[in-house]
């Protein structure tokens, strides 16, 4: 991690027990429940390899606990954490400032920092390339007292903007929410950065470096910029790179609220605003509201799922996506149910089934109560691909398996198979035909194609055969439509055109017998159908008592 050179002596960890209230926003861990949370950072860690990187000085914990042996050791009068007791009775050493044996038994518990998760990636690296034989040791531990410093001045800083950050404040026992406010405001950042030995032009270069790595190392990627709208309830149920990319992005913007205090004040100078179309690391910041700041419908809309759809139609491409929301905007529904053409929206149907999960707020014996109504999704494919006859079973397998997994990541809920027959409903086009072939008569494509045939054709009756000839080919061939595009050497891609051209022929079909409409047609009768039973009443998924008879979707 980069960090900024320290010329001055380190500061101990022991300065921070005498600030206001420290680790009641962010608390110390144990050596057992750091292990416990690297596993949900995607890091597995034996205490063996712990004390390897502490015995390498590479990660090396806040605190040691040992017996009573210096009563000059202070902390805040009112602090109640895991810290100060021990603190106040002269039991915790800086394992930097006052080294003992990791077996000494006058040292006997480890206290780490939340914050030292974020050096965790690293220190393993470097773990591993010594074990490999490419090892700086002076290099390595210049690095790691570096990184140390830099967590020393996240948590001098984390009681007065952390809570505000995530959404959440803490009061340990004893202790109230109002004395904690004041704890946050008793110092600002000037203070706290000092009593620690923080140089204030660090800010922005560490948050610029956070962002930077959890941009490149997310994978949620593009999801962020929905994902940042909420708090600390929904960032730490995310797991692996995810809830790490997360710690970095919170650790960014203390340091930038920071800078923002230090800024107001004019000791520093004012944060640039991101401009222009390339990525800056501001833009991911947690509290962006500058004007490149997505707002949570921009975002939403953004990533193709407006916010709360009634159904969303994943369609394959832009043919599809032209008739099918020509159809449902013809039925009233164009604001209330989101087509999304996979092809331009980068977003897989795998990707939009877990994201469209229901959303479990309490799991009750009789039913489970969701955040909102259930958005069922509607994948529409050609039959080929993964979509073939041969595959379509694992591929739909895959994509309810999909859903069940992040219902039971919620609560420990769960979801029925007739349940998932109502969220998760895939649909190709009939007879191993491609959409056109599907869904229009030879003489419709053909009067299509002649009505966008380039300017310098002229229409005829041999012009006509040669173009139905074409459209035949590709049916009986049970080859795509752009086959007979192509056999017609026009020049230019005109399956748009001609999509434009059939979507009136299309909405006319509406009012035909249903037997008689064309499969589309259909299909989008079945998703008005599907969005009229999501608007009406309340709809909960079924719990362990409920009866299959009961079950409300």
């Amino acid at each position: 991690m980069s960090t900024p050179t320290r010329d001055d002596a380190v500061v101990s960890t022991l300065t921070l027990l005498q600030l206001p209230h420290t680790f009641t926003q962010t608390r110390l861990m144990t050596s057992s429940e750091f292990r416990r949370e690297a596993k949900t950072w995607g890091h597995r860690l034996s205490d063996g390899t712990l004390q390897e990187l502490e015995g390498l000085g590479l990660l090396v914990p806040f605190f040691r606990a040992q017996e009573p042996n210096d009563p000059s050791v202070e902390a805040d009068d009112d602090a109640r954490t895991l810290a100060a007791e021990p603190a106040r009775g002269g039991r915790l050493i800086d394992p930097c400032t006052c080294p003992t044996g990791p077996d000494s038994a006058a040292a006997r518990e480890r206290l780490f920092s939340c914050w030292q998760l974020l050096a965790l990636r690293g220190a393993l690296q470097t773990l591993s390339n010594r074990r490999g034989g490419f090892f700086d040791e002076d290099a390595a531990r210049l690095a790691a007292v570096q990184e140390r410093s830099f967590h020393i001045a996240l948590e001098a800083l984390t009681n007065r903007f952390f809570p505000a950050i995530v959404g959440k404040w803490t009061a340990p026992s004893g202790s109230t929410f109002a004395e904690q406010r004041r704890a946050g405001r008793a110092l600002d950042a000037s203070a706290r950065l000092a009593a620690v030995g923080s140089r204030p032009t660090m800010l922005q270069e560490q948050a610029n470096w956070l962002l930077s790595i959890a941009h490149h190392d997310d994978p949620l990627g593009g999801w962020w910029q929905v994902v940042r709208h909420s708090n600390h309830r929904g960032w730490f149920k995310l797991k692996g790179a995810a809830l790490q990319a997360v710690w970095q992005r919170i650790a960014a913007e203390v340091l930038l609220r920071a800078h923002e205090e230090l800024a107001e004040r004019g000791d520093l100078l004012p944060l640039p605003e991101p401009a222009g179309d390339f990525w800056h690391p501001f833009m991911d910041r947690i509290g962006a509201t500058d004007s490149t700041a997505l707002t949570l419908d921009h975002a939403l809309t953004q990533l193709a799922v407006s916010p709360h759809p009634l159904v969303v139609v994943v369609v394959e491409g832009a043919t599809e996506h032209e008739h099918m929301t020509a159809l449902l905007k013809e039925l009233g529904l164009g604001q209330r149910v989101r087509v999304v053409n996979q092809q331009t929206s980068g977003d897989r149907p795998h990707q939009l089934a877990g994201f469209l999960a229901p959303q479990i707020r309490a799991v009750l014996p009789d039913r489970q109560i969701l955040e909102r109504n259930p958005t069922p999704i509607f994948v529409v494919m050609d039959p080929e691909n993964v979509w073939s006859p041969e595959k379509r079973d694992e591929t739909v397998w895959k994509l309810r398996n999909r859903i069940r997994e992040e219902v039971q990541r919620q609560e420990g809920g769960a979801i029925r198979d007739e349940e998932l027959d109502e969220l998760l409903k895939v649909r190709v086009w009939p007879d191993a035909r491609t959409y056109e072939m599907a869904n229009f008569t030879d003489g419709e494509l053909v009067d299509a194609l002649l009505a966008v045939r380039p300017d310098h054709i002229d229409d005829s009756a041999d012009l006509r055969t040669e173009v139905l000839d074409a459209v035949e080919y590709a049916r009986t061939g049970r080859k795509d439509f752009g086959v007979a595009l192509g056999r017609l050497r026009w020049g230019r891609n005109l399956k748009v055109a001609v999509a434009q051209v059939l979507t009136p022929v299309l909405v006319s079909k509406l009012g035909q017998d249903a037997a008689a409409a064309p499969p589309v047609v259909k299909l989008a009768l079945e998703i008005a159908e599907t969005a009229e039973r999501m608007a009406v009443g309340r709809i909960h998924l079924a719990g362990a008592e409920t009866e299959p008879d009961r079950i409300r979707m």
